[in-house]
């Protein structure tokens, strides 16, 4: 399915539909694509590093300015993030930074870019204990005009099998377990989706005993040593390339939800399913529209 629509940057015209398995928005051509090579040439960046701009959906969360949560961009005043990290947090007290990199750094050639929440919308059975139906939308003020370093991603649509696929997170959360503080530069790791079996069990064995059942809105990667999502990286996007591995093209199939050690061998990592909420992200998105 195509969309032949103007341009629009309100929440008011977002359309939305399915083209094959992905779940798009009005004016969102271009959502998730990716600058494979960064946008500045002459930043130097680890393994675990992205480039500048290489990720532009990615978005910064803030209290009093101090970061706390990651999210994704998914229409221009539309971020996606997990319920977990907005307890005891009101639309007022947030503050979502686009086109980010260095927190550290506010002489980027790139600038970023912040919008004030309006509203917050937590899934209603959101379960804090167990990680189910963790997400949660905030509805910005005022959207963001999309250009180089800040887009959109692409949301999947589709209960497909994801497993074996190799996806990214980017988050700027410890990247060590052991570390006092967050990343300032936005790190990327890459990471194996796992069969559910496979992480329930890897659970069970760790910690939390033979009688655990995974939720069935939760997905998993695993991790290993000097691969993996650590503290402060909740709320951020786990999204995988549409088509072959390498492609500069990408859609989100989950949230950074929970994990219970990082760094550790054999110690998945757990995700929201974004494809199981597609139909409540959407219902959301144009009922605040209205």
């Amino acid at each position: 399915m195509s969309i032949n629509c103007k341009r629009s940057s309100k929440i008011s015209e977002v359309l939305v539909a399915h083209s094959k398995d992905r779940l798009i928005y009005r004016d969102q051509q271009l959502c998730g694509l990716s600058n494979a090579n960064g946008l500045d040439f002459r930043q130097e960046v680890t393994e675990d590093q992205s480039k500048p701009g290489q990720y532009p959906w990615v978005v910064a969360l803030f209290n009093n300015n101090e970061y706390f949560a990651g999210g994704s961009l998914i229409a221009p005043d539309v971020v996606l993030t997990t319920a977990h990290r907005l307890r005891y947090k009101t639309a007022e007290d947030i503050v979502v930074r686009a086109g980010e990199w260095d927190l550290d750094s506010e002489e980027e050639d790139f600038a970023f870019e912040e919008r004030q929440v309006k509203r917050i919308t937590i899934h209603e059975r959101f379960d804090y204990p167990s990680g189910a139906n963790n997400l949660a939308l905030l509805f910005l003020d005022e959207p963001y005009e999309l250009k180089e370093h800040i887009r959109t991603i692409c949301l999947t649509s589709s209960l497909k099998s994801y497993d074996g696929r190799r996806c990214i997170v980017a988050g700027w959360g410890k990247r060590k377990l052991e570390d006092l503080d967050n990343s300032a530069i936005l790190k990327k790791v890459e990471l194996p989706v796992l069969n559910k079996n496979t992480c329930q069990e890897q659970l069970r064995n760790i910690t939390l005993g033979c009688h655990y059942q995974l939720p069935e809105s939760l997905i998993c990667t695993g991790g290993g040593i000097g691969r993996y999502v650590c503290s402060g990286d909740g709320g951020s996007a786990l999204f995988c390339p549409i088509g072959c591995e390498n492609s500069a093209v990408y859609e989100q199939i989950g949230i950074v939800n929970w994990s219970i050690k990082c760094g550790q061998q054999n110690t998945p990592a757990t995700y929201t399913n974004v494809a199981m909420f597609g139909t409540w992200i959407a219902e959301k998105i144009l009922s605040f529209a209205k």
